[in-house]
């Protein structure tokens, strides 16, 4: 059943990126930027277990993003494909901000105050993990696409790879940032748990950016037809 909801996100994330750019084009693809980041910070604070590796929840939305910037990349330019980073690491930073004035608040008895203290009430070297790496990692990509693309590399080869890159940075700067440290042990001990965490977030993320090739080329085909 793992396996089936797993595949179905991933159906419908790709599905919903494809719907936004035959709708809305430029305007979509930064909208599911900005979207992407906001619902893979929510998902993260959820731990899964798939293909036989324990990991956060989150990395299909994540991998999107760096989808759709490469896809602005293609489309539309570098410039606006940093547009888009900035964007959508601006939207973090006040779905992270607004979080807290949300746990604040002193709730009725009844209501479901607790839940949400899951999903907002992050550490602050979580959240400084978070923005520092996505930025790091979104700078990578783009820059390796654009590098790419002069010289004439084919489609899913730049998309591959720019991908491939800035996630392996992501994956093992994320969990070092967040979480080296915060296990029980001497620093030498912590390190084969850090590194199991981001060796597993690689792989799904590396799967996901495989899967997404594909779509890629649809939406390339897509846009042929209608300039």
């Amino acid at each position: 059943m793992q396996y089936i909801i797993w595949g179905a996100q991933l159906l419908a994330v790709y599905a919903m990126i494809i719907f936004m750019f035959r709708q809305w084009r430029r305007e979509g693809l930064l909208i599911w930027s900005v979207l992407s980041v906001i619902l893979a910070n929510i998902q993260v604070v959820k731990l899964i277990s798939i293909f036989g590796l324990d990991a956060t929840l989150g990395n299909i939305l994540y991998v999107s993003s760096f989808f759709t910037t490469d896809i602005i990349s293609e489309f539309y330019g570098k410039e606006n494909a940093k547009k888009a980073m900035h964007i959508s690491l601006f939207a973090s930073f006040v779905y992270l901000i607004i979080g807290q004035f949300t746990v604040a608040f002193e709730p009725l008895s009844m209501d479901t105050h607790n839940a949400l203290a899951v999903i907002f009430q992050f550490s602050p070297r979580i959240v400084a993990a978070s923005l520092i790496c996505y930025w790091f990692s979104q700078t990578i990509d783009i820059n390796i696409y654009h590098y790419l693309t002069e010289q004439k590399k084919s489609l899913w080869f730049k998309n591959l790879w720019s991908t491939v890159i800035s996630q392996f940075a992501d994956s093992f700067l994320f969990v070092f940032v967040a979480f080296w440290g915060a296990f029980d042990g001497t620093l030498s001990e912590q390190l084969p748990i850090i590194l199991q965490i981001g060796i597993s977030t690689f792989l799904i993320k590396s799967l996901v950016n495989v899967i997404d090739i594909p779509v890629l080329y649809l939406i390339r085909n897509i846009h042929k037809s209608e300039t």
